[in-house]
Formats: C-alpha cells, sequence, structure tokens
C-alpha cells in the first residue's frame, strides 16, 4: 500500500515497517557489543562494507571488484574467527527469551537465588574488611572470559563466604589476582586482568582498582574491589567505576544486576 512519494521514490508501509525492525536489530546489536572489544571490530566491518556500496554506486569497477573479493573472504575469517562471539549473541538471546522466565513459579525461584548469593557476597565482604584484606571478585556475563580465566586456576565451587574469604587470604597461594564467578559458581580463582589506562580513576587507587575497571571496560562483567588499605567497596561496570559505596548502593546495584534491569547503577557518594 504507498503511503507517498519522494521524488520518483515510492514510499509504502512495508518499506517503514522494514526500516524498523533492521533499525531495532542494529540498536540491539549495538547495545550488546557497546562494550566489548567486539565493538571495533564490527566498526570496520562495517565501515569497509559501507565502503564498497559507494565505490560500486559511483562505479569504481575495479576498486569495487577488490572491496567485494574482500567481503567474501572477510566474512568466512569473521565467521572462524569469531565463532566465541557469534555462539555468545545467540546465548544471549537465549537467555533473554527464555520460557522458564515467563511463569512466576520460576521468577520467585531465581529471586531466592539472587537474595541468597548476594548475602553470601555481603558476608564475605564483612570478612575480608575484618581482616584488612583486599579482593577483586569478578561476576560474568554473557561474554565466557575464556582466554582470562586461561590464567587463573579452576575452582568451579558453589558460591559461600566462607570459601571467598578462605581464597583471598594473604596465607592462600590464591589472593593474588581476580575471581570469576558465574550464577553463584566460583569458576576461577587468581586470575590476571587487563588494566585500565583510564585518567579518570583517582590516581591514588592500585592495580586492583584498575584491573576491576580494565575488565569493565571490554568486557559485559560486573568488577568488585575491596581496597586493602582503606576497606572500601568499589565496583566497575560497563567501563565506569564507582568508589566508595555504602552498603545499601552496593546491594541495590548487584540486584538490578542479577535482575536483568536496565537501570543506571547508582553511583555512591565519596
Amino acid at each position: 500500500m504507498e503511503l507517498f512519494k519522494i521524488g520518483f521514490i515510492t514510499i509504502r508501509i512495508i518499506d517503514i515497517l522494514d526500516i524498523l525492525i533492521v533499525s531495532f536489530l542494529l540498536y540491539r546489536l549495538f547495545e550488546f557489543v557497546r562494550y566489548t572489544v567486539s565493538s571495533k571490530v564490527i566498526f570496520f566491518i562495517l565501515m569497509v562494507y559501507c565502503t564498497w556500496k559507494l565505490v560500486d554506486f559511483m562505479e569504481f569497477h575495479l576498486l569495487s571488484s577488490i572491496l567485494s573479493e574482500f567481503w567474501g573472504l572477510g566474512t568466512m575469517a569473521f565467521v572462524i574467527l569469531f565463532s566465541p562471539e557469534i555462539r555468545k549473541v545467540l546465548l544471549h538471546f537465549a537467555e533473554r527469551f527464555n520460557i522458564q522466565q515467563m511463569f512466576s513459579l520460576f521468577s520467585s525461584q531465581e529471586n531466592v537465588k539472587e537474595e541468597l548469593l548476594i548475602r553470601e557476597i555481603m558476608n564475605f565482604i564483612v570478612d575480608i574488611k575484618k581482616g584488612k584484606e583486599g579482593a577483586l571478585l569478578i561476576l560474568r556475563g554473557i561474554d565466557p572470559l575464556t582466554e582470562i580465566k586461561s590464567t587463573g586456576v579452576t575452582i568451579d565451587g558453589q558460591c559461600s563466604a566462607q570459601l571467598l574469604t578462605a581464597i583471598f587470604r594473604k596465607q592462600s597461594p590464591l589472593h593474588d589476582g581476580a575471581v570469576i564467578m558465574k550464577e553463584g559458581v566460583i569458576e576461577t580463582a587468581h586470575c590476571i586482568l587487563p588494566i585500565s589506562e583510564s585518567k579518570e580513576i583517582s590516581p591514588d587507587l592500585g592495580t586492583r582498582h584498575r584491573a576491576a575497571l580494565g575488565i569493565s571496560e571490554v568486557t559485559d562483567a560486573f568488577s568488585i574491589v575491596v581496597s586493602e588499605e582503606r576497606g572500601e567497596i568499589s565496583y566497575a561496570y560497563k567501563g565506569k567505576f564507582y568508589r566508595n559505596c555504602a552498603p545499601d548502593i552496593f546491594t541495590e546495584a548487584l540486584t538490578n544486576l542479577f535482575r536483568n534491569q536496565e537501570k543506571t547503577l547508582l553511583q555512591s557518594k565519596d
């Protein structure tokens, strides 16, 4: 059904619907890769594709044929090199449309698990602060963190305040580095994280805090750091660092994270 014309171009309802669907899919893709290393690669691919279409439109035949061959080979290379990321995207949509989440019974069970996990994390923080020891805890999102986990020691144990405290005691050989968790399971300990070079973080903060921010800049992980000297609770998420959180503010941030609420995480006052 024709709506209107712009010059010689006819606009139909199906055309508007087509544009809206494509815009929505591109927006969701952008939101998904925004805080990951893959965002730069995808931006480069889009630039190559736009350049190819532009030179093809301008009838630069030689350059167009070269870019066409590059695009064909590049598509194959993209699938091979980024198969983990592609799998991550599929898992992301599978989790978003999990049928079990449509039933309140399963949702209530998940809420109980979240509350128990938050309680264990808060008890751990209290214990570690009493001993004046530091800690770096990573709550993994969709990103599998395969390379980072390969630098640590496999634990695969159910999360508990006692286990986390034992790992981060100074006498423990695993206390240096980060612990990585997913859905209440401590996957690995003693992991090495990328260090942030951001100038926005306070210069009086050390490597542990910069590592917490660094992992949040390139993945969708939620980083928790406890200061050894000051006993401050801080966290980093989506490339932003939130320092010296009050317990209630920090608990609310964890609750929002676990319930997948797209709310702005609250920043504590210094």
